[in-house]
């Protein structure tokens, strides 16, 4: 199956879309980045759901892991809507408590 490649905030237009319809009502903040080695987007909000289970959503939508014992990256990409695609290596949600 031949990849489809596509930018970062591409892949951003998606994870949004995908925690709307899995957290209807709660407001996140998704943003790209393109870097000299890749490309990144990050997930912000404010109470509401688990750090781990916007994780889940997130980590669907991701095109690379990063190994740490050998320093390498390996790019596999994503299914969606049965093609593949590359795009954001890496997904990052950082959740924020009101009050804190």
């Amino acid at each position: 199956m031949q990849a489809i490649h596509e930018s970062a905030a591409e892949t951003a237009k998606k994870v949004r879309k995908a925690l709307k319809e899995a957290f209807p009502g709660v407001k996140f903040s998704v943003t790209s980045s393109t870097y000299s080695m890749g490309s990144s987007v990050s997930i912000d909000w404010t109470d509401g759901p688990s750090r781990q289970v916007v994780q889940d959503v997130a980590d669907k939508f991701k095109s690379a892991t990063f190994d740490g014992m050998t320093d390498s990256q390996s790019l596999h990409g994503y299914l969606f809507e049965g093609q593949r695609f590359i795009g954001a290596s890496y997904i990052q949600v950082h959740r924020h408590k009101s009050g804190v």
